[in-house]
């Protein structure tokens, strides 16, 4: 179990590395989103703040990940942006080519979530 946690958590620190330099390089292309989404992305993009602080969150939980640091509170901070993801695909842009790297995504925060369930016991009162 210890190698699958290993696999999945630095995968997971990996994938969150990736998109946060992304979020500052854009070095990834990205398909055409439907209309819906490309107004909901324009109007984030007219704020000015929240990429650059998605970017840091990501990079910070990304270095938490991987250095093996405070990983429950790493997750604990991914929730909101996890589920603005899964919320993003379901409501705005499911298309075929976007759905599989977010998908990955989920699974990679679910199982590492699971497999570090022990750091959650303050949490959840147990």
């Amino acid at each position: 179990m210890l190698l699958i946690e290993k696999i999945c958590r630095y995968s997971l620190a990996l994938y969150l590395l990736i998109i946060a330099g992304d979020i500052f390089f854009h070095f990834v292309e990205y398909p055409e989103p439907p209309q819906s989404a490309q107004e909901f992305l324009i109007s984030l993009t007219a704020t000015d703040y929240i990429w650059p602080t998605t970017g840091a969150i990501l990079l910070v939980c990304s270095a938490l990940l991987g250095l093996r640091k405070l990983v429950g509170l790493a997750l604990v901070i991914l929730f909101p942006v996890t589920a603005n993801v899964v919320l993003y695909t379901i409501f705005l842009d499911n298309s075929p080519g976007t759905v599989l790297p977010r998908a990955v995504l989920i699974l990679l925060y679910l199982l590492v979530g699971i497999l570090n369930l022990p750091a959650f016991r303050s949490l959840i009162g147990k």
